[in-house]
């Protein structure tokens, strides 16, 4: 409790094709920094490797002009 945030990181795997991928470039270390928040677009290419303790936002498409979203954490 009490955790300054120091970094904010963005991962979009996109182009991820094995979660290897992404450990081989530290990922395991960004997610264990209770001091960093880690938001991943393309998650389901990596779910197997993703914390238990999650937070997931989910944003939906509904129309052209309205998203719903759903936040969900696991842990």
């Amino acid at each position: 409790t009490g955790y300054k945030i120091q970094n904010f990181y963005h991962i979009d795997c996109y182009r991820v094709e094995k979660p290897k991928e992404i450990l081989d470039l530290g990922f395991k270390e960004i997610i264990s920094n209770p001091q960093n928040i880690v938001a991943v677009e393309w998650v389901d290419r990596i779910r197997k490797i993703m914390p238990k303790n999650t937070i997931w936002i989910k944003f939906d498409f509904v129309n052209k002009n309205t998203r719903q979203i759903s936040i969900k954490y696991t842990g």
